[in-house]
């Protein structure tokens, strides 16, 4: 997904992972949409494009996760929360998986054709 917004439009990406920016005047009060500027505009327009290739990329199950979001970088959010976890979770699951590994032996009862097999036999979704 990362490189297929990114060649879409690398300020896309940008969006994405900082959000749009909040248009503010000098005093920190809220522009009215007549007082935008053209770069404002055009940060909108980005995440705008942003959010439209989430919602044409998502299957109807994964839209109504995201449908309630305002901003590219909330979807983004939720879904890396979703599908990916952080990174804490992510190096929790790899050290899962290396100790499982570590302990993976072949009993002495066991053949070379029974235990290969078993050796691709590991379930990915019991660490999701």
């Amino acid at each position: 997904m990362t490189i297929f917004i990114q060649a879409l439009n690398y300020n896309l990406w940008d969006i994405i992972m900082d959000g749009p920016t909040t248009i503010v005047d000098c005093k920190g009060v809220p522009k009215l949409k007549n007082e935008y500027t053209i770069f404002d505009k055009k940060n909108l327009q980005f995440n705008a494009r942003a959010m439209h290739v989430f919602y044409c990329a998502l299957g109807p199950n994964e839209f109504n996760r995201i449908r309630s979001c305002l901003s590219a970088k909330e979807i983004w959010d939720k879904l890396e929360s979703t599908h990916e976890g952080t990174n804490e979770v992510k190096y929790s699951r790899i050290d899962m998986l290396t100790h499982e590994y570590e302990l993976f032996e072949m009993r002495h009862y066991e053949s070379i054709g029974f235990f290969n097999p078993k050796s691709f036999d590991f379930d990915d979704n019991k660490f999701y």
